[in-house]
């Protein structure tokens, strides 16, 4: 017996898997998510801060902001309800106030 088919023995023999292989959990990699591709957006316009707020990136991530359009909704964001809300919780968080200021720079003219 092949060490293929020892490993298999489990799975039931049927017309459809007896002749194929039958991937297990894990096995393919999967395509990258759009999450993946909205990451590199925020990264992108955090990269091209001065100076970089690339390492903020996890932050913003926790506190929900995933996308370009987050940011720029945050930008739309009255200065009293985005300070309440969102500018509180980045600086709970860890974000400087000058890498706060820098960031709401940035994304005024997304």
């Amino acid at each position: 017996m092949s060490s293929y088919a020892r490993s298999n023995r489990n799975v039931p023999s049927s017309p459809t898997t007896s002749s194929r292989f039958v991937p297990r959990y894990g096995q393919l990699p999967s395509p990258p998510s759009s999450r993946d591709q909205d990451s590199r957006g925020i990264n992108d316009v955090l990269a091209s801060c001065t100076p970089s707020l690339l390492h903020i990136s996890s932050v913003l991530k926790s506190m929900g902001i995933h996308t370009k359009e987050h940011l720029k909704a945050v930008a739309a964001l009255t200065p009293e309800t985005r300070d309440r809300e969102v500018r509180h919780v980045a600086l709970q968080n860890g974000i400087t106030l000058i890498e706060w200021a820098v960031l709401l720079d940035r994304i005024v003219v997304l």
